[in-house]
């Protein structure tokens, strides 16, 4: 029976599992035996020396103990303090006792646990020398106490031999204690020796099975492939053609196996993408191309008949614009707005923007989920902001170009209007014809704001919640509180200036003194406010609206208004 390409490959990838799986248990059993060392040398042998140690110091503060005892009593002359030196002595030995009892008990539970023979041997041996480090104690501990107690009965004369016994004893300690120590350190240097070859083995088992399983699959790769190389080759370079852009690309390839069926699928496929690059080309022009592709793939992606969502909207237009298309030949003012929509665009489109529509020379925009991320739409709309007036300055310079003037060319300047909030989006419109757009205050708002950054000679107007959103990321400066027409509520607005750090020392102290001449404003403390302003603090970036403020000053001063809250309501549009 012939296989499908799925079972050779399905064959291959079990034989080189089958290799891994072989190789895995071989690195698991050396892996196990790492363990086993490690969980020896953790629960038994460091224990165990702390417990040797333990005794070792605990001997050695007793036998302080006893000296300065046998001193003391040996002059015949008792003092107070005996009981208590006697007791500490014996305390000692009982800490002593204490250690021995918990060593033991180590060893007893590390032999029930053990499952090699070995090592149930080696355990045995140092519960044998523990053992009789203990007898060799307690017979210096019996000798301890006699001697002591003959001491106190006046029997000085009868310790002297029974000290020299002590000593031989006390040597036996010490050298019980240095061979059970240095049985220890053995056990413990053998079990890192084990492991570290353990170890060592575990990683040649596997770079064993990488190498076989490399050799098998390259072997199994190069027969199968005598079968599927030039189809696959040939759809390799279809799909190539296909990448570049090119949709016309044909593919010869006429097997009965799984690549015909590829093969076929991929012919329907550049078949559809052709209707569809074709459809996205039309209307790419007039819808963003986001939503074109949303609207031809059937998934909506959030592109429903309407939802409230938080939006950052964008509106520009250039100043002046009648006095400019009045001078330009219909065709040169066509040229103009092409170049100057197509300049300013790009910003909008790197920020992931969606531009609305155009309106004649005016742009909408906006910014916000799916197509912006629902945490960064305000500082991309103000990074797309100042991006177009940066751009702004070397459109100025190829006006004349542009329009075919050699002089007296328009001088091109552009104001802007940005807003966040809530806005009903969605696809709007009758049953004949509909458009994806924003709607709702904000978006009336933004247009306000570009339209008063004619009224205060600014160039970039954003609204309060706009400033809240971008935080310290941007440079701006308040202008106003003002209620617009339509609104009852009224609404603090900023300039937009520069990223943040972007400002000279001098511009910045005069943005502070602005916004301090403007708090005074508020308040209604019209000398204070005029102090600021009259006194070029707040020359520079903020010169246009410093003599808005300063007008209003003098209005304000000549007939002071009886219910002034530090609002600013403009009665039309």
């Amino acid at each position: 029976m012939r296989l499908t390409i799925g079972n050779k490959i399905f064959a291959v990838a079990g034989s080189m599992t089958l290799i891994v799986a072989i190789a895995a248990m071989v690195s698991d059993y050396f892996i196990d035996v790492v363990n086993d060392e490690v969980e020896r040398v953790a629960e038994t042998y460091i224990p165990l020396s702390e417990t040797i140690g333990n005794i070792d110091r605990h001997g050695r503060e007793q036998e302080i103990l006893f000296q300065r005892l046998v001193r003391r009593f040996h002059t015949g002359v008792h003092q107070a303090g005996d009981a208590d030196a006697l007791k500490k002595f014996d305390d000692r030995g009982t800490g002593i006792e204490t250690e021995y009892q918990a060593g033991l008990k180590s060893l007893q539970q590390a032999q029930a646990k053990e499952h090699f023979v070995d090592f149930k041997i080696e355990l045995a041996r140092l519960s044998t020398l523990l053992q009789q480090l203990d007898r060799v104690h307690q017979t210096l501990e019996d000798q301890n106490r006699t001697i002591l107690h003959r001491l106190l009965k006046d029997s000085r004369a009868e310790v002297g031999d029974l000290l020299a016994v002590r000593l031989d004893n006390d040597l036996e300690l010490a050298r019980e204690v240095a061979v059970i120590t240095h049985e220890v350190n053995q056990l413990t240097n053998q079990a890192a020796r084990v492991a570290a070859k353990a170890e060592v083995w575990a990683l040649r088992a596997n770079i064993a099975s990488t190498a076989a399983a490399l050799l098998f699959g390259l072997t199994m790769a190069g027969i199968i492939a005598r079968g599927l190389v030039r189809p696959i080759q040939r759809l390799v370079a279809a799909v190539g053609e296909v990448e570049k852009g090119n949709l016309t690309a044909t593919l010869d390839v006429h097997t009965n196996d799984e690549i015909g069926n590829l093969a076929n699928a991929f012919r329907t496929m550049t078949a559809e993408l052709r209707i569809k690059e074709q459809i996205k080309d039309t209307f790419g022009k007039y819808v963003d191309p986001r939503v074109v592709e949303s609207l031809t793939t059937g998934d909506d992606a959030g592109l429903g008949d309407g939802e409230r969502r938080v939006y950052s909207v964008f509106f520009s237009d250039i100043a002046g614009f009648t006095g400019i298309s009045e001078k330009l030949t219909p065709k040169a003012l066509v040229n103009l707005i092409n170049a100057y929509l197509s300049e300013m665009s790009q910003p909008i489109r790197d920020t992931d923007g969606v531009i609305d529509k155009y309106i004649g020379d005016a742009i909408m925009a906006y910014w916000g989920p799916p197509f912006t991320s629902s945490d960064a739409h305000a500082q991309a709309a103000c990074r797309a902001a100042l991006e177009q007036q940066a751009r702004l300055v070397n459109f100025r310079l190829k006006v004349g170009e542009i329009t075919g003037l050699r002089r007296d060319y328009p001088d091109v300047s552009m104001r802007i209007g940005i807003a966040t909030g809530d806005v009903l989006v969605g696809s709007v419109g009758s049953e004949f014809t509909r458009n994806y757009t924003v709607l709702g205050d904000t978006v009336n708002l933004a247009a306000r704001l570009e339209v008063l950054s004619k009224h205060y000679g600014t160039s970039m107007l954003i609204s309060e919640e706009t400033w809240q959103a971008i935080g310290d990321d941007f440079e701006t400066c308040e202008i106003d509180t003002i209620s617009v027409a339509g609104k009852t509520e009224p609404v603090r607005i900023f300039e937009l200036l520069t990223e943040a750090g972007g400002l000279t020392p001098e511009q910045a102290a005069g943005r502070d003194g602005f916004e301090a001449a403007l708090e005074h404003y508020r308040a209604g403390n019209w000398a204070g406010a005029r102090k600021i302003l009259a006194g070029g603090q707040t020359l520079g970036a903020i010169a246009n609206p410093t003599q808005v403020l300063l007008g209003r000053l003098d209005d304000m001063e000549a007939s002071p208004p009886q219910d002034w809250d530090g609002v600013w309501r403009f009665s039309q549009k």
